[in-house]
């Protein structure tokens, strides 16, 4: 379905994306995680024929997206964080608009009732959550087999980000392919299948959860009171350090130390520290 094979992408002499390969079979949710310029967006506009690699190849659909960038468009809809949409028109006119554009009929009354949007409202007045919900209606509108998401909910209400994670969960259902990039790692996780964790550009791991769990300790921060000499020492307080260690050293630090705290580590922080 999409498949990236060496795909590297620089701006001038600045590197963005480094050899980044992976494959994602159809109807598979792949998550994308890492910190801020990992190259996440650029991964996905690369993937979305809005940009061209420097090197390497995309096969989507069986299809050469270098060679049929096209043709490869009318299979993928790209919902970016920021959506561009006319203020001054309401919902309802955006929508519409967007329908003509891509020359699709009109069949959004499914979608914005799952979307909860208020139609004749100007989009000016809308909140960032429902401007996102918006955005999303238009992307689903020409039904797309690969809908592409970066930070669908960052930054949203409770309210707007449970609405759009339960549209994505039904997608994944119906059989839609998505690559999501989310700071929200605990939705995310909900729903991929696939994880792709990045770190300046490059692809620090690929693969599903369950080999990730296999593959990499279970790692957590732990709060204690006092001292400790003989670990990396995370930060200090008063009367207190943090420390991380892995998940069957905790009865050791529980027999020596006053715990305080403690709390799991997240996939992007495990592979950051290698």
């Amino acid at each position: 379905m999409i498949e990236l094979v060496g795909v590297s992408k620089n701006y001038g002499k600045i590197p963005v994306l480094k050899n980044i390969t992976f494959r994602l079979e159809k109807g598979k949710t792949l998550g994308i995680l890492g910190p801020n310029a990992a190259g996440k967006t650029t991964l996905l506009k690369v993937v979305a024929t809005i940009i061209k690699p420097s090197s390497g190849r995309i096969t989507i659909m069986g299809l050469d997206a270098l060679r049929n960038p096209s043709k490869v468009r009318k299979f993928i809809s790209y919902v970016p964080e920021y959506p561009s949409l006319f203020e001054e028109l309401t919902a309802e006119e955006n929508i519409l608009h967007f329908s003509r554009v891509n020359h699709v009929r009109d069949g959004s009354r499914e979608i914005v009732d799952m979307l909860k949007i208020p139609l004749k409202k100007p989009v000016r007045v809308l909140s960032k959550g429902m401007k996102q919900r918006v955005s999303l209606a238009i992307s689903l509108l020409k039904n797309p087999q690969i809908l592409l998401l970066d930070e669908p909910t960052s930054g949203l209400d409770r309210e707007s980000s449970e609405v759009i994670w339960q549209v994505l969960e039904k997608l994944k259902e119906n059989g839609v392919t998505m690559m999501i990039s989310s700071h929200s790692e605990e939705d995310v996780l909900k729903i991929c299948d696939e994880i792709l964790v990045m770190n300046e550009g490059e692809a620090v791991y690929f693969g599903s959860l369950e080999d990730f769990w296999k593959d990499f300790e279970n790692l957590v921060e732990v709060e204690i009171e006092g001292d400790i000499d003989d670990r990396q020492v995370e930060w200090r307080k008063e009367r207190t350090v943090s420390i991380v260690v892995k998940v069957s050293d905790l009865e050791e630090i529980f027999k020596k130390y006053k715990v305080i705290h403690l709390r799991s580590l997240g996939i992007r922080e495990r592979m950051l520290r290698g």
